[in-house]
């Protein structure tokens, strides 16, 4: 059975896009996009407050709406997503068509390898492997 997520995701990859989005992400890319498109209300830095947008460290694997400081939707809060690369690439492409009613005003990336070096960056920011 595919799940309505599972299918959200599918059809959000467009012909074409999969290669790139399964290619290997370009690290800096996708930080300077970040700092072009995000910056301005979100941080992605361990223990750096919250702006408008709750704070991306982390965020790959983690719970949607689980940051216990910041004030989500309602709609987030009971989306049960939890934002795994494939979640984060469909979200990216058009928040609002996978969680209507988001209190994310921006209307999403158009070019898929922005969305892959984005979600890349984004997974580089988590504490480092214990050794």
């Amino acid at each position: 059975m595919v799940s309505v997520l599972s299918l959200a995701v599918i059809v959000g990859v467009q012909a074409g896009s999969v290669a790139a989005l399964t290619a290997t992400p370009n690290i800096l890319h996708g930080q300077a996009d970040f700092r072009h498109n995000c910056l301005m209300c979100h941080t992605v830095n361990e223990g750096e407050p919250n702006k408008i947008g709750p704070n991306l460290y982390g965020v790959v694997g983690r719970k949607a709406a689980s940051l216990p400081n910041f004030h989500y939707s309602a709609v987030m809060r009971a989306s049960n997503l939890t934002w795994t690369p494939d979640v984060l690439s469909t979200y990216l492409r058009d928040p609002k068509k996978l969680v209507p009613g988001t209190f994310m005003t921006f209307r999403g990336f158009m070019d898929p390898i922005d969305i892959r070096d984005i979600v890349g960056y984004l997974a580089t920011r988590k504490p480092a492997p214990a050794s």
